[in-house]
């Protein structure tokens, strides 16, 4: 009998290259191995749609179209991540194949990457036809334009060059695009320096790099947004330093107007494609002129053009020509030639950037939804990605040349000896409903693959993608955990499965009790196993004779190395089997030369010779953006700060060259043959990933991956530490910033009464970290000055990047997939928070001498500023309430707060009657009660325990400045009542009236009264 571990089910080197984003970024015989039929498509015109919603009848349509010399303008619509690359690159294959010899046929790749690649593939169109040198030079000089070192100026100088043809009436005068506001301030305050410094940071830059294809393209081009026009603080005080005082004024009112912020992105968001068209010095009507000139040529020669353009976005900038090119009909004309065409569109687009005027020229508009409950795609899609990554690539690729039949396709599992115990046990699906070509689903089953894929997050009620079901499921699974898998370990704990989806709960919570006697290993993947794989219950049953768990049969227990449990009993539910058959398997084909980067040889000397890199520099750079997208910072608490400060080219040194670093700490990488290994991987994958072979890709994955898990905490190590020879780690540095924020708490007035707890202190710093400090006129004189001090390091001014709180926090930062949500790993916290609260960090920081500007030089200061004042504050500050409560106390007895407000109240009364002044307002916020509950306070305060009166003392400033007001109160009311009897003194002897003697007896009856207030003066 075999086990399914015995040998490995795929190549773990081969998830990568099948788990791939774009379709047309891998070779074509992968691409129709994998490819899953479109059977769901939706028509948004009844009146055009087709009667059957399937590839091949919209492939069929096409097909007639062209016979029947009709123009063909159709759009596949759909949100990113539903297929649409996929379906226009299998139309333009299978449209190939059936071509007339007369059709000049063009894919436009989205694997192109970039507005730069996108035009030197229209480049070689017109090249092709021998002339157009016009049209070639049009193009050449655009490219010119984007592989200039000014692109980022360019752009921002072109955005104000058509501003300022808005403003003076000379463009789009007609259209009401903004208001008079928005057009009158827009071409001074895109020239002023500081904000062009910030706009190109936060926007420009990302524009650029999706023209010129630095990155992977996002599906829209980024647009501006509304933060991006609110300056910070330090860019803000530069722009009042402006000699133009209406720059200033709008750059005041972005700052403090989130309508005019987004006013102004949609403006400039509207002057995009123009703006990019200038850039260029390449319009949209010349792209219409060039594409009308290569028609008749075409025509001339009797020869029909059709295009396949992935995604019309590749042209931004262009896109409103390209509309105009291919929506213009060769009907009634003899001076062109037919023209049909397929583009792929998003929602975004067709909605917003998609002209109004030419939505009724489409001749049809397919629209690619989610598959939401098509559930025989789904496992269809994840049994063509399984079997591609156990084929070996050869085999993929000898069956492309011979045929593309789906009948024909090589099956891995055809001739696996575990076949018959793993289809029953994980399923088997038919590939496009064909019995005779099935493939197993082993690690996964048809439960646990639909199960992940309803736990993904509804990207914004949009639908969950098939790109985030191949990526966020097939791929993170297999990824992470497939070597956990052949070692006996998988599946993981219910929340390490997948980052992107969560856990489902058990069905029913009082099974758990069943758990509670394995191991705390077994029992955290035995809760996956039925979580994900099962049907979430333990309920137990016998079906064929055989006992099940969960729906599942020992032979997955034993699969994955999992004890076989005692369940909860019931009654079987039906069970469907499937049954499977195999398919023959053709020999791989001969090897071929490859080719490698053009930094191989260099690479190859610097480690063999001893010789210096020439391209030093692009290879730290393709290093430094390897390492800071690799590791995942926030998962091990790395600070933003100090990521920031690390990870840059001049920290990276690799051995044998001269370049000049930065003082300080540097990251060395040594001369050897892994290090080598590791430039040749970066570089040819950078450069050359489309043209590498699948086995050259999956050998230079493993390097990276090896490499970074071998050298994964010293990396963590050199961002973490202060100085060269001086040791950290993310846990010490989170709790000293845990430590030194909990005093921040405590010095700003913001540690609650009620803090009891680590969980009350965590929900106390997240809740006050951007609060601004309480005064502290109620403070010590020393009190005062370390708040002084400290406080630009907690709340951040233009002299301080970061802040205490704002790192503290981010250290915490778990992200969650690759979206922007994040949560707080409070777990964490409560362990930093509890090590060091109320503590100063042992750690010797004073022999640092940390670079200026890092988030290691605030610490140390920080960290200096409490060691040596905060034990004098909290002294000085407990002496002060001390006396202000002795003094308070020695006056009261049980009832003397009642005797003494009467008292006042009368003899300013008695006064008032007489006729005569006292020197003295009465304050009715004050009174008796207020008096006794200050006491209390006060007393609460002093002798409590040593933490609770830590705390009590942060929080008692409001306590502390009331008390101070009730003994000011009194002391001027003694110092009134004195200088009184004092003139009723000097009347003794003389007449005076019936009221003068009653207010010479009450002042006589209050002496005993005064001599207790005379503590108080």
């Amino acid at each position: 009998m075999t086990h399914f571990l015995d040998t490995s089910c795929w190549d773990q080197n081969q998830v990568g290259r099948v788990i791939n984003r774009q379709a047309l970024n891998i070779d074509d015989d992968l691409f129709l191995a994998i490819h899953t039929p479109f059977n769901y498509l939706e028509f948004a015109n009844e009146q055009r749609a087709l009667p059957d919603p399937s590839e091949t009848a919209l492939l069929a349509d096409l097909q007639r179209s062209a016979r029947e010399n009709r123009h063909a303008f159709v759009a596949i619509q759909g949100i990113p991540g539903t297929g649409k690359s996929n379906l226009i690159r299998w139309l333009y294959l299978r449209y190939m194949t059936e071509r007339d010899p007369s059709e000049r046929v063009l894919l436009i790749q989205r694997a192109d990457n970039s507005l730069r690649n996108t035009l030197l593939r229209v480049l070689e169109i017109f090249k092709a036809e021998g002339r157009f040198q016009h049209e070639r030079q049009l193009i050449e000089r655009a490219n010119t334009q984007l592989e200039g070192r000014s692109l980022l100026e360019s752009i921002l100088s072109s955005f104000h060059t058509i501003a300022v043809r808005v403003l003076e009436k000379q463009y789009l005068s007609g259209e009401p695009i903004a208001s008079e506001n928005i057009i009158e301030n827009t071409p001074g305050f895109l020239l002023d320096q500081t904000v062009r410094a910030h706009l190109i940071k936060v926007r420009i830059e990302a524009i650029a790099r999706q023209l010129v294809g630095a990155e992977e393209r996002p599906d829209e081009m980024p647009e501006f947004e509304p933060d991006d026009f609110r300056l910070d603080i330090a860019a803000l005080r530069s722009v009042r330093l402006s000699n133009y005082a209406e720059v200033r004024d709008f750059a005041d009112e972005l700052y403090d107007d989130e309508f005019t912020r987004r006013e102004l992105a949609n403006y400039l968001n509207r002057l995009m494609s123009d703006a990019i068209g200038s850039t260029l010095a390449l319009t949209p009507s010349d792209l219409k002129r060039m594409f009308a000139e290569l028609r008749k040529e075409l025509r001339s020669r009797g020869e029909t053009l059709v295009l396949f353009i992935e995604d019309i976005t590749a042209f931004s900038g262009l896109d409103a020509g390209l509309v105009d090119v291919l929506a213009d009909e060769h009907g009634g004309r003899d001076d062109i030639c037919r023209l049909q065409s397929v583009i792929g569109i998003t929602d975004y687009y067709y909605n917003v950037r998609f002209p109004d005027n030419m939505k009724d020229r489409l001749t049809l508009r397919v629209i690619l939804p989610p598959p939401k409950a098509n559930t025989s795609f789904l496992l269809d899609l994840a049994a063509r990605h399984l079997n591609a990554m156990r084929v070996p690539p050869p085999v993929l690729t000898q069956w492309a040349q011979f045929t593309t039949s789906p009948e024909t396709l090589p099956n891995a599992c055809a001739t696996c000896p575990a076949r018959p115990r793993c289809h029953p046990a994980f399923s088997a699906i038919p590939l496009g409903g064909d019995d005779n070509q099935t493939v197993g689903l082993f690690p996964f089953n048809e439960q646990a693959l639909l199960t992940m894929y309803d736990q993904l997050p509804d990207d914004q009620g949009q639908g969950k993608t098939p790109r985030a079901y191949l990526r966020d499921v097939l791929g993170f699974v297999l990824e992470t955990h497939g070597p956990a898998v052949l070692d006996g370990s998988f599946p993981p704990a219910p929340d390490k499965v997948g980052s992107a989806f969560q856990p489902p709960p058990l069905r029913k919570p009082n099974q758990r009790n069943l758990l509670r006697a394995l191991t705390p290993r077994d029992q955290k993947r035995i809760e996956s196993l039925i979580g994900f794989w099962g049907d979430g219950t333990l309920d137990e049953y016998t079906a064929d004779g055989m006992s099940m768990i969960s729906g599942l049969s020992p032979t997955v227990f034993e699969a994955f190395r999992l004890p076989m449990i005692t369940g909860e009993y019931s009654e079987a539910p039906a069970v469907v089997q499937v049954i499977s058959s195999a398919t023959k398997v053709t020999p791989p084909q001969e090897a071929v030369t490859v080719k490698r980067g053009k930094y191989f040889d260099e690479i190859e000397l610097w480690l063999t010779t001893g010789a210096k890199l020439r391209s030093y520099g692009d290879l730290t750079k393709s290093l430094v953006s390897f390492v800071e997208n690799a590791i995942d910072w926030d998962m091990h608490h790395v600070p933003p700060a100090l990521r920031d400060e690390r990870l840059a080219p001049s920290r990276f040194y690799i051995e044998g060259q001269s370049a000049k670093q930065i003082s300080g700490v540097v990251y060395t990488l040594e001369r050897k043959a892994e290090t080598a290994q590791l430039l040749h991987a970066l570089h040819e994958l950078g450069t050359l990933s489309q043209s590498l072979p699948p086995e050259l890709i999956g050998s230079h994955m493993a390097t990276l991956a090896i490499w970074l898990q071998k050298h994964q905490k010293d990396l963590i190590a050199f961002v973490c530490r202060p100085e060269e020879n001086s040791t950290s780690s993310p846990v010490e540095i989170v709790e000293m910033l845990a430590g030194l924020d909990v005093w921040g708490l405590w010095l700003a007035g913001y540690l609650p009464q009620e803090t009891d707890s680590v969980e009350s202190l965590f929900l106390a710093l997240v809740k006050r970290s951007k609060l601004r400090w309480k005064p502290s006129d109620s403070r010590t004189d020393l009190w005062k000055r370390l708040s002084q001090g400290m406080e630009r390091y907690y709340l951040g001014d233009v002299r301080t990047a970061t802040t205490l709180p704002q790192e503290f926090i981010q250290a915490l930062n778990q992200r969650q997939g690759d979206g922007k949500v994040a949560f707080l790993d409070a777990e964490f916290a409560f362990v930093a928070i509890e090590r060091t609260a109320f503590q100063l960090s042992a750690h010797d920081l004073a022999r640092l001498n940390p670079a200026k500007g890092t988030l290691w030089e605030i610490i140390t200061i920080v960290h200096a500023q409490f060691s040596q004042y905060l034990q004098g504050v909290i002294d000085g500050e407990f002496a002060a309430t001390n006396d202000l409560y002795v003094e308070l106390n020695d006056l009261a007895g049980s009832d003397a707060p009642v005797a003494i407000f009467r008292a006042i109240n009368e003899v300013v009364e008695a006064v008032r009657v007489t006729n005569r002044s006292i020197r003295f307002t009465v304050d009715s916020t004050l009174n008796a009660t207020r008096l006794k509950e200050t006491l209390r306070d006060l007393k609460h305060g002093v002798t409590s325990e040593d933490l609770p009166a830590l705390i009590w003392i942060s929080d008692a400033a409001p306590i502390l400045a009331l008390a101070m007001r009730l003994r000011n109160y009194l002391r001027e009311y003694v110092a009134a009542v004195n200088s009184l009897q004092q003139s009723l003194s000097v009347m003794s002897g003389t007449q005076v009236s019936d009221a003068e003697q009653e207010v010479v007896q009450m002042t006589s009856d209050f002496n005993e009264l005064l001599r207790r207030l005379d503590s108080l003066m």
